[in-house]
């Protein structure tokens, strides 16, 4: 009978039939999990709100951008344009604080160019890019001068091709080349903005 019970003992483990230790023994190891699992969840909660909080300081005005940029486009009919034309003078791509002071008194504005670039320079670096004043124009235009460079041989090359006076149209000379980004009208006002500004100075 002894002999009996052992053999259905043994049975019993090779199966996986627990024993009450080991239930306890599961038991606390599935509590320990569930307070790792809360503690991580409520850092991790923790962590994201502050994350949220750090990201709302660092986002740029979006009041001043939008007043800035319907000035622009009423100056030159696109932010664009009034950034290659005006600001970016050296084509850095960046517009320092006397730049973009500079560019707004030679467009006549009659507002306060250092409270703008304050809203603008969110992140204090001491320059802006187009990016914080049209997101959508930067990512175009960043876009056409990558295209740009890889297309052409110079930029007098790229003028011969896509801005001589006779011939197809811009539009047709971009599909030509290749171009299949779009925003046709936009690109070619802001070419002409900086080849005005090329010829001013």
């Amino acid at each position: 009978a002894l002999q009996s019970a052992r053999r259905r003992h043994a049975r019993s483990s090779c199966h996986g039939v627990p024993s009450r230790s080991a239930h306890r023994g599961e038991g606390s190891l599935h509590m320990r999990a569930s307070l790792r699992t809360s503690k991580q969840f409520t850092f991790d909660g923790e962590f994201e709100r502050l994350g949220s909080r750090r990201r709302k300081s660092f986002v740029p005005d979006i009041g001043a951008a939008k007043e800035l940029r319907s000035f622009l486009e009423s100056c030159e009919g696109s932010a664009l344009k009034a950034w290659i034309k005006h600001f970016d003078l050296d084509q850095d791509g960046r517009v320092t604080k006397q730049e973009f002071e500079q560019g707004l008194r030679q467009m006549e504005f009659d507002g306060s160019p250092q409270r703008l670039f304050a809203l603008l320079d969110f992140d204090g670096s001491g320059d802006i890019t187009l990016e914080e004043i049209d997101g959508s124009q930067s990512i175009v235009w960043q876009r056409f001068r990558i295209w740009c460079a890889k297309t052409f041989s110079s930029v007098d090359d790229m003028v011969e091709k896509l801005l001589d006076t006779s011939g197809p149209d811009f539009e047709t000379r971009l599909a030509e080349e290749g171009w299949d980004g779009g925003c046709a009208d936009l690109l070619k006002a802001a070419l002409a903005g900086g080849r005005a500004r090329g010829t001013e100075s």
